[in-house]
């Protein structure tokens, strides 16, 4: 089931909840509810792929520091 069926099932009190709890606009008729649930909840799924790839960025840096230094105290030795 796609988020939009999902928020179709939602009452008007439950949208404006999670509207609410991510600080949006609460007023409009149900469809303009949905909508702006549906992107609320499409950036926040883009948003948590941002920081997933940080992260592995991240890792990917320490992984060359680690070689770096590895291969610069066989070096001096």
């Amino acid at each position: 089931m796609s988020d939009s069926e999902e928020f179709d099932s939602l009452k008007v009190i439950e949208l404006q909840n999670e509207l609410k709890k991510r600080g949006l606009d609460t007023k409009g008729r149900k469809v303009d509810l949905i909508e702006r649930l549906r992107q609320a909840v499409n950036s926040e799924t883009e948003g948590d792929t941002t920081r997933q790839n940080s992260m592995f960025t991240d890792d990917e840096s320490v992984a060359a520091v680690i070689n770096d230094d590895i291969i610069s105290s066989s070096i001096v030795r």
